[in-house]
């Protein structure tokens, strides 16, 4: 690796004008590889393309605030995977790959659409997409909305400058071309927003020898004339700049930008963009009409983690883990209970101390809980800040008092009484 290469990277992780650095996220995902095309699956998982030698889909999460070490997806990593994107209304997850899709096992000479859905926490097994998705051309960079996948096409395998948008129904399996298409390379759209809004990367437009973002909207059943969404250079430059993507809480524009051979993911704050004003209405327009459904979202969230945070304190028993402890429990942590012996029920008191002590203890004497043991989680109760929850272990009965503290929830106050074959539950 050259000197220049290194003093470049150095240069892309403590750039600071103006480009996103609210969390680790971009410095968790950046290495000497090569790293493009980011999807947001939840707030706290993210997937994106690196390219080691091998192009694969990579999966991020965040956990207590701060990005983890990303790891293959578990449906990538043998063929050439890459250029994912996230469609919240079906689940699914489109990327763009060369694997067969015949039954002789042979990888493409070029890229198909396909897609895994998401589901109880898990991926399915890959899907192509195919009948007028799939066609002799490049059939790649689709992003998903519902019944209509947007998708960058050559359709009869002309070449890169005749690579335009489409759109097609998945039911009905109607193509069709969107007329913002220019006589250059146009793709990669994402979708947002109401008044519907796309952002895409295309050659045209003025965008000179390379490429650039470009946003346009939808109203009345037209898209109107495509601008640049950016006149300052934040996004925009002399360099390649494609594979466009939101947050999902649609204020930070991600992109991707190839610069000497390195090509990285960047993102900056809509707020900061001359075309700031288009974003933030599709964004404001939608947020204004789905309150209920965006409440919706953060309670089932929240549900998440109040169900995170009781399994971790039932594994950190069972498993002799003292970190798990420490996630899930406060440090103020007044857990009693009552345990019947003999006849007669007695109370004890277990402190934060003590608990890890427990654990560690479990794992010292290798005193693990067995496979089988029961593990059984009902919330009862949520608030905003606080919530209720009954766990079922096998030593008896807990009622979990839980408090939100900043983006984790953790159990302050525990009322238990065993053991549990004296209490029926099973």
């Amino acid at each position: 690796m050259t000197t220049k290469k290194h003093i470049f990277l150095l240069f892309l992780l403590l750039l600071t004008v103006k480009i996103q650095a609210q969390d680790n996220l971009l410095q968790s995902i950046t290495t000497l590889n090569h790293e493009y095309g980011i999807a947001f699956i939840t707030e706290n998982m993210a997937c994106f393309t690196r390219n080691d030698g091998d192009k694969k889909l990579m999966l991020i999460s965040r956990n207590n605030g701060i990005w983890g070490t990303p790891t293959v997806a578990p449906f990538s990593g043998e063929w050439q995977d890459e250029y994912p994107t996230f469609d919240p209304k079906r689940k699914r997850l489109y990327f763009a790959s060369n694997r067969p899709v015949s039954s002789n096992g042979f990888a493409q000479q070029k890229n198909d659409i396909w897609y895994v859905s998401y589901e109880n926490e898990s991926f399915t097994s890959p899907i192509h997409l195919k009948n007028q998705f799939s066609t002799k051309g490049i059939d790649s960079g689709a992003f998903g909305d519902g019944d209509w996948v947007y998708f960058h096409s050559d359709r009869s395998g002309a070449g890169f400058n005749d690579v335009d948008i489409y759109k097609g129904n998945v039911q009905s399996g109607a193509i069709e071309k969107l007329d913002i298409s220019s006589p250059v390379v146009d793709g990669e759209p994402h979708i947002f927003g109401n008044p519907k809004t796309m952002i895409f990367m295309s050659s045209g437009y003025g965008a000179g020898d390379n490429s650039d973002i470009f946003i346009t909207q939808l109203n009345n059943g037209s898209w109107s004339t495509p601008i640049s969404v950016d006149d300052e250079g934040l996004v925009n430059t002399s360099a390649w700049e494609y594979s466009p993507g939101m947050s999902p809480d649609g204020q930070t524009l991600y992109f991707t930008r190839g610069v000497e051979g390195q090509v990285n993911i960047y993102g900056v704050e809509v707020k900061d963009l001359s075309s700031a004003a288009i974003f933030q209405s599709a964004v404001k327009h939608n947020s204004d009409k789905t309150t209920t459904a965006s409440s919706q979202a953060i309670f089932e969230k929240d549900s998440i983690h109040i169900h995170r945070a009781c399994t971790n304190y039932i594994e950190g028993f069972y498993e002799g883990d003292e970190q798990k402890l420490r996630q899930c429990l406060d440090e103020r942590l007044y857990k009693y209970g009552y345990w019947k012996s003999k006849g007669n029920y007695s109370g004890s008191q277990m402190t934060f101390e003590q608990a890890l002590k427990f654990a560690n203890d479990v794992k010292r004497d290798k005193k693990f809980a067995s496979e089988n043991a029961i593990r059984k989680i009902e919330i009862l109760d949520q608030l905003s800040h606080i919530g209720c929850a009954k766990i079922t272990a096998w030593w008896g009965v807990d009622y979990a008092l839980l408090s939100k503290k900043e983006d984790r929830w953790i159990i302050e106050q525990i009322l238990w009484q065993g053991p549990l074959k004296e209490i029926g539950e099973n």
